[in-house]
């Protein structure tokens, strides 16, 4: 079929008016699918589309009809290729042949005339300041114009919002300098017409248009934004404030159903309901629908403006905190999200406004009680067959909620100043002698409960996918596929949770370290114990166990010692596992309890030796995903010899060094990097060894281009296999 339209295209110009609407309505269709997407569409016909789509909007006797058509073809062909370079010989005249239908034609193909406009901006970028000066007025114009004709086919306010989107498009594409004096005489507009639209009685799709469009402006221009933030995050919140008005009435329902009232924005359903009659249910979806985008904007400009969201947050998560319980689901998705957004703003304040710790403090445990409370939803599922897909809204919502819960405790743990980048204060005295613990956290006697609301949490979702695959087993040969793929996907979603909710309990263990050692023998070991020795437990849900092993070695000091003998038993036993997941947190687990695990590793040295040796050595140990793990293995051996080095034969450091550099786990690139550079910078009895070999490994990861940035021309910081401090050093060497 894609063939087909190709060449179609070919002799588009041939073709009757009819044939022509046709195929360009197609093309739409075709641009906009994924699989026509999977065979390059777009790539392989572009000459023959993008002219014969030019032909046809820059065609006066054409019928507006499949001018319009058009325009909707150029923004699918723009959604499914953000290709600048394909674009670029076709722009000038594309464009040209929008600013005639923007120009002359009826309400509707303006429209359309915008929307491709904003999205060929978009694709095209800074290319599109040749243009902006042409474009911008002309859509600036329809925004402000107070009397627009219109022809019955689409409404004032769809075409009006269609310009605010597409000023708001066109500012992104280009320079902030050249579209803010536009963006100030927008905004000044903007602002005087949202106080004219909503109200009660008021169709809210006018107020969207504006606030979508305040929301882009406000990417264009970044910090300079923030004056018109006064105007708009209060009438923001009492949008998010406004309750949803339902209402229940009895009606006839013999099929002579009683008038319905005019309200506007009201819906209403007639049934009958068993034993009290006839009922009429009414729902304001107007009201609903300005709730919705209240609270979904309300994220966008906390989630944009980090600490300079401040004097917004008290009243934003007053209300945001209420609707995460909303019946609303998109409601609920969006107040849940904006939660940990809130808390990262008043993270990043308190490191320059100490007198805000205990804000900060009070927003994070109303957040985690109010996400720990939605996850209780989770409980009222009721058990599905296996023939039955989960209800998806529920499901979604359910690990948004997890995702969000480790997301406040990583912000919690972080606001300290340790986080995964900065590798160099991770091993400093500054970091161990307390000077970088956390600013706000779960307060120390209140871990056990929520350790024990975690791991409840955890453990019911557990049993609810062993009792489905008992389901199946019994079922045997009469399992088909569509109830494989439901659990399949069921099973998916477990490990996201699970995985989520495993990184909270992890960043409360690195909070509290040594302090905590009771809860977690007591709540969490007995849980992760189940996970790796139930007979049928899968690899990802071995790996959630483990994972516990790791953080409380790692970071519960001395105390943690008791759990090092049970902890590498699960490890080997976990090491060469097919799944490289559970492998990477086994051989990770192993190198940690190495550094960590004080005397009681040493009677392990010895198999732990081998079995990371067996890692390492297994063919086609570095290829795809089995890379991470085996990095992780390379850096469990390094850390034996420099912490087992009376029992790890010396060869075996020069053998390691050989393997160096590792890439394809990237923190624990760094890591290792890191601590090469700091035995050359100490010039140690290692690196007067080993020194060259170190030096040649450091220059060859200095060489990589694994996190540069081609764009920035510089390495992320994330990405990158080596720390600034440790680059900076192989630069100097």
């Amino acid at each position: 079929a894609v063939h087909v339209l190709g060449l179609l295209c070919i002799s588009f110009r041939n073709l009757d008016t009819e044939e022509r609407y046709a195929i360009a309505e197609a093309e739409g269709g075709f641009d906009d699918d994924e699989d026509a997407q999977a065979t390059n569409f777009q790539r392989k016909f572009s000459v023959p589309i993008l002219e014969g789509l030019i032909h046809v909007l820059g065609e006066e006797k054409q019928g507006w009809k499949i001018r319009e058509e058009a325009a909707s073809a150029v923004l699918a062909f723009c959604a499914g290729c953000q290709d600048a370079e394909l674009l670029a010989p076709f722009e000038e005249k594309l464009l040209s042949s929008l600013f005639g239908i923007i120009q002359s034609g009826p309400m509707s193909t303006k429209s359309e005339g915008l929307t491709a406009v904003a999205s060929l901006a978009s694709v095209i970028g800074a290319s599109f300041g040749k243009y902006y000066d042409h474009f911008m007025p002309l859509a600036k114009g329809l925004v402000a114009a107070e009397n627009i004709e219109s022809n019955g086919e689409d409404s004032v306010e769809t075409l009006r919002g269609k310009a605010m989107e597409c000023v708001g498009l066109m500012g992104n594409a280009v320079s902030k300098d050249k579209f803010e004096p536009d963006a100030r005489q927008m905004m000044d507009l903007l602002l005087k017409q949202l106080q004219q639209s909503g109200g009660e009685n008021q169709d809210p799709t006018a107020k969207e248009y504006i606030v979508r469009a305040t929301a882009r402006i406000c990417t264009a221009m970044g910090e300079k934004f923030l004056p018109y933030l006064q105007y708009i995050i209060p009438d923001l919140v009492e949008s998010a404030k406004r309750e949803i008005e339902i209402t229940i009435e009895d009606t006839p329902f013999d099929g002579m159903a009683a008038p319905e009232q005019n309200v506007p924005g009201m819906e209403t359903l007639d049934m009958h309901v068993r034993g009290l009659g006839g009922k009429r249910i009414g729902f304001n979806t107007w009201a609903a629908q300005e709730k919705e985008l209240a609270c979904n904007m309300l994220y966008t400009y906390a989630d944009g403006f980090g600490e300079s969201f401040l004097p917004y947050i008290p009243q934003t998560a007053a209300v945001l905190l209420r609707e995460v319980m909303s019946p609303m689901y998109t409601v609920r998705i969006a107040a849940i999200c904006a939660l940990p957004r809130l808390l990262s703003s008043l993270s990043a304040a308190l490191k320059k406004d100490a007198s805000l710790a205990q804000a900060a403090q009070e927003l994070f445990v109303n957040i985690l009680q109010q996400l720990l409370q939605a996850l209780d939803m989770d409980d009222e599922f009721e058990e599905e067959d296996l023939e039955d897909e989960e209800d998806e809204e529920t499901e979604e919502v359910m690990l948004i909620v997890a995702e969000c819960i480790a997301a406040v405790l990583r912000t919690a743990f972080e606001s300290g100043g340790l986080t995964d980048s900065n590798v160099d204060v991770m091993f400093s005295n500054e970091y161990n002698n307390g000077q970088r613990t956390p600013r706000f956290g779960v307060p120390g006697q209140e871990v056990a409960n929520v350790l024990t609301e975690i791991v409840k949490k955890m453990q019911a979702r557990v049993e609810k996918r062993m009792v489905q695959h008992k389901k199946l087993q019994i079922l045997g040969v009469d399992v088909d596929a569509q109830m494989l793929e439901n659990l399949e996907e069921a099973d998916k979603r477990t490990n996201e949770f699970m995985d989520s909710l495993c990184e909270g309990i992890g960043c409360i263990i690195k909070a509290h370290g040594g302090n905590i050692i009771g809860p977690c023998r007591q709540i969490c070991q007995p849980f992760s114990d189940s996970l790796l020795t139930i007979p049928g437990m899968s690899a990802p849900l071995n790996a959630v166990g483990l994972f516990f092993y790791d953080d409380i070695i790692e970071y519960g000091g001395n105390g943690a010692h008791e759990f090092v003998e049970k902890g590498i038993q699960h490890m080997l036993r976990c090491a060469d596992s097919d799944n490289y997941l559970l492998r990477q947190a086994a051989c990770y687990g192993l190198g940690v309890s190495a550094e960590h695990g004080g005397p009681v590793v040493d009677q392990f040295v010895q198999p732990v030796l081998s079995k990371l040796l067996e890692v390492i050595k297994a063919p086609e140990s570095r290829k795809g995903t089995n890379g991470s793990a085996t990095d992780n293995a390379i850096s469990a051996v390094y850390k034996l010899c420099l912490h087992r080095s009376a029992i790890v034969p010396k060869t075996v450091l020069g053998e390691l060094l050989s393997l160096l550099p590792i890439d394809s786990d990237r923190l624990e690139a760094r890591i290792v990097h890191y601590r090469l550079m700091r035995h050359l910078a100490q010039n140690d009895d290692i690196a007067k060894e080993y020194g060259e070999t170190m030096r040649n490994v450091l220059r060859k990861a200095a060489a990589s281009t694994k996190g540069f940035n081609q764009s920035k021309q510089e390495y992320d910081e994330d990405d990158s296999i080596l720390t600034v401090q440790t680059r900076s050093f192989v630069q100097s060497m």
